[in-house]
């Protein structure tokens, strides 16, 4: 199964460093967390077992994925029976996301939950894992992250986390008991 990862070239990173003031102080993760997640996830994937916050700790180690996650801009929460909630910080909008083929709209002026600015909507659950690409926008700029682990059928509630490391990466977390 080929993974791929979209990054964004640092060029593109300056409009949308105002939205993530939390990233301030986690954007400098060495490239070897990058890589070290992208390991975890192919070996988890290879074993069959999900992608849970928890294997990632064991994986990677509890104090990078900390930083990972705090230091993420956005937040996709995708629940089995088709709602999602994006959360972003103010100065950067979700306005959609893909999966396979189909696209969601995320509309609306959404509700302040400091400090992320929290949007809600229906998406279709997909029956086989889909490739999930998001479109941001920072400023007026359109900056497309693709997401490095598909999102399938689960039992439980899937976050994707998009945060600098090295460039925008994007990566899914579920609570145990993913089927």
């Amino acid at each position: 199964m080929k993974m791929r990862v979209c990054f964004v070239f640092a060029a593109l990173l300056v409009p949308v460093a105002p939205i993530s003031a939390q990233s301030q102080d986690t954007g400098g993760l060495p490239q070897a967390v990058q890589w070290g997640m992208q390991q975890a996830m192919r070996d988890l994937e290879e074993k069959s077992l999900g992608i849970t916050e928890e294997t990632m700790k064991e994986e990677v180690g509890a104090e990078a994925l900390q930083d990972f996650v705090d230091g993420a801009v956005l937040r996709l929460v995708l629940s089995p029976n088709g709602g999602f909630a994006a959360y972003t910080l103010e100065g950067g909008d979700l306005v959609s996301f893909k999966l396979g083929k189909q696209e969601f709209a995320v509309e609306g002026e959404g509700d302040w939950e400091d400090p992320w600015v929290a949007r809600f909507g229906e998406y279709t659950t997909p029956k086989k894992p889909q490739k999930l690409t998001l479109k941001l926008d920072a400023r007026g700029q359109e900056v497309v992250v693709e997401c490095y682990n598909k999102h399938g059928k689960s039992e439980k509630d899937v976050t994707y986390y998009v945060g600098p490391l090295n460039g925008l990466f994007c990566m899914g977390l579920a609570d145990e008991g993913v089927s």
